[in-house]
């Protein structure tokens, strides 16, 4: 699926590309914008430069890279927060230890005195920076493609560090450079294997608000949790969030997962202090890069834009958060279900024409039960039709229901009849089960209304 991004991202970057692959006057973006995208085209972009290096003049954002800034934001987990506590930097507050309390107080009686905890904080400036580097042919040639291309890579080196340094629990944060990750230090449960009885656990291991609360997890994780107990357990959730037990359920695929499982946090936003500062964008073809993720390896050979023929976009985002109130965030670390993975496996298998006529067969069953009003059920198994058909048949009550089944590339043998008989008496025998159980639930509810006219 392709996505469409707004006119003012592409014009955003079409800038970028201005700055990087056009002579650094006016008169040289003018034509360089007409010559690549007409008139119309140009007139929008060269009004936007414009209006950034005047904000930059005043000392005020970029207004079409706080654009930019905005999408990134959206994305990360940080931004889909709603009730982080946004905070200035740099400037000293009280941090709310324990809140207050109030009293019940009877009639010209002293009125006591809440004492909260309080604390000083603040925030200090910390920078993500995400690294992005295209050829200039690229860049001529690739049209809206690499224009594209830019804002999802863009996007991504700055939300994936971003959400990974806010989720890793073994981030301690490095002083004056990182923060460390909300997780760090937060009360950890392991998971148990079974997904109802491990959110519970959460949310008792949890000391923060709970109306205010949101899990936190990989869409992985979140896809096993919807298929859990067949789908019942969690029916709001999917790999792309949803909601678990009525709160908001958050997924960000660098949310950590090993081969023991994801991690599930469950987070009061309202007990973290956030601070962010917008975009700052560079772009350079003459910078010398060390190819990788550890720029402090002295050992990797450098790579000069100029000689590669390359240009790099550096988007740094300034960003600072804490905790601040105890308790406001809890882990469950483990959590794998796979048994929601084997359901969905096993019924690819079966197959869809299986699955229809086991349903079909139960409706039968079910409609000759209420009018013979017995649960005596026996079911076989035997080909029909020259041996190209299956025929599933159940009796009941002296009558016989049927369904057809293609015989397949399986075949037919015992092993294959006795498994259609076991599964076949087993959803007849639950479709049974459960009607009993409702009709009997009906009655019971039909006793009350009638109870109350007594």
């Amino acid at each position: 699926m392709s996505r469409t991004y707004n006119p003012r991202m592409r014009t955003f970057v079409r800038s970028l590309i201005i700055g990087a692959d056009a002579e650094p006057s006016f008169d040289s973006w003018r034509r360089y914008a007409e010559g690549r995208w007409g008139q119309d085209e140009a007139d929008v972009v060269l009004r936007a430069m414009q209006s950034a290096l005047t904000a930059a003049n005043l000392g005020a954002p970029n207004p079409i890279a706080q654009e930019f800034f905005d999408l990134v934001r959206d994305r990360s987990v940080f931004g889909r927060l709603e009730s982080l506590r946004r905070v200035p930097f740099g400037v000293r507050m009280m941090s709310m230890v324990t809140g207050s309390t109030g009293y019940w107080v009877g009639e010209s009686n002293p009125k006591p005195v809440s004492k909260p905890t309080l604390s000083g904080s603040s925030l200090k400036t910390a920078k993500v920076a995400g690294l992005v580097v295209q050829t200039k042919e690229a860049l001529q040639r690739g049209g809206n493609v690499a224009e594209d291309a830019i804002i999802r890579d863009m996007q991504g080196a700055v939300t994936d560090v971003w959400d990974l340094a806010f989720l890793d629990a073994t981030n301690a944060g490095v002083a004056d450079e990182r923060p460390a990750s909300i997780t760090n230090g937060a009360p950890t449960i392991a998971s148990t294997g079974d997904a109802v009885a491990d959110i519970g656990a959460l949310i008792a291991a949890f000391d923060g608000d709970l109306s205010a609360a949101a899990f936190i997890t990989d869409p992985k994780t979140a896809a096993q949790l919807a298929l859990a107990n067949g789908g019942t357990a969690f029916p709001d959730a999917g790999p792309r969030g949803g909601s678990l037990v009525g709160l908001p359920l958050i997924t960000s695929r660098t949310s950590p997962r090993d081969t023991n499982g994801g991690q599930i946090a469950l987070v009061d936003a309202s007990g973290i202090a956030a601070a962010d500062e917008g975009l700052r964008m560079s772009v350079s073809n003459q910078a010398t890069l060390q190819m990788r993720d550890d720029p402090e390896d002295t050992a990797t050979t450098a790579v000069s834009l100029f000689q590669t023929n390359s240009v790099a976009f550096l988007a740094e985002v300034v960003v600072n958060w804490e905790v601040q109130r105890e308790g406001s965030v809890a882990v469950l670390t483990g959590a794998d279900y796979p048994q929601g993975e084997l359901i969905m496996e096993a019924k690819r298998k079966i197959g869809t024409a299986y699955q229809e006529a086991l349903l079909g067969l139960s409706n039968q069953v079910s409609r000759i039960r209420r009018e013979s009003s017995t649960d005596e059920v026996t079911v076989d198994a035997y080909l029909i039709q020259d041996d190209r058909f299956i025929c599933i048949e159940a009796s009941i009550a002296g009558r016989e229901a049927w369904v057809p089944l293609e015989i397949g590339v399986e075949g037919w043998n015992e092993a294959r009849r006795a498994r259609l008989i076991h599964e076949a008496s087993t959803v007849v025998r639950k479709r049974l089960d459960l009607e009993k159980f409702t009709a009997a639930y009906v009655q019971a509810q039909v006793g009350k209304v009638i109870d109350a006219y007594r």
